[in-house]
């Protein structure tokens, strides 16, 4: 198992690679994840295909993309009124924070 950083124009977050998938990626490739699905890994947010996930290498260095708000680096803890629900930890949620372009909960 290894873990890469990916990122689109919103933000970033770890992804858990396993297996060949280590070898398969460099630094600078644009991959597309299909069918991947997020898990917590000590209240982290961590990305992953999954076992009916697929993910492929379609570019290389030619895509904007944004490390400021890394959502893996983001403690995760469960609303008490809904369990199903996960709220980050310690962000300025209002306009203009952080989470101001996404809803800024995490649903299971």
């Amino acid at each position: 198992m290894c873990v890469a950083l990916v990122a689109d124009a919103s933000a970033s977050v770890h992804l858990q690679l396993l297996g060949n998938e280590c070898e398969a990626f460099q630094p600078g490739d644009i991959v597309c994840l299909s069918g991947g699905l997020f898990s917590f890994h000590k209240l982290n947010l961590v990305l992953r295909a999954g076992k009916k996930g697929t993910l492929e290498k379609i570019g290389e260095f030619t895509m904007v993309f944004s490390e400021n708000i890394n959502m893996s680096k983001i403690q995760w803890v469960p609303d008490p009124a809904n369990p199903k629900v996960w709220n980050p930890v310690g962000l300025n949620q209002g306009p203009g924070g952080p989470l101001s372009n996404s809803r800024g909960t995490y649903h299971q």
